[in-house]
């Protein structure tokens, strides 16, 4: 799945989905890590590399770095 365009996201067993208008659209797949626990998540660029992680969960921390990548217009606050 992680060989396909797009954004990456992985989430850690527990973590929150992230909010619906930021995962719409075919530029960003969201994977969870069922073996992983915790509240964490990756986000993987579209060139392969990280481009961010957090331990816990950061719904403007995500959606302020899609909107810094082009993925999303504008931060979406939740």
């Amino acid at each position: 799945m992680l060989a396909g365009p797009g954004v990456h996201l992985l989430l850690q067993r527990d973590a929150a989905p992230p909010p619906p208008q930021v995962v719409t659209g075919f530029q960003v797949s969201v994977l969870r890590l069922a073996n992983s626990p915790g509240r964490g998540l990756v986000r993987v660029r579209p060139d392969g590399h990280v481009g961010f992680q957090c331990g816990a969960d950061d719904p403007a921390g995500l959606t302020d770095w899609l909107a810094l990548i082009g993925v999303a217009s504008h931060p979406v606050r939740v």
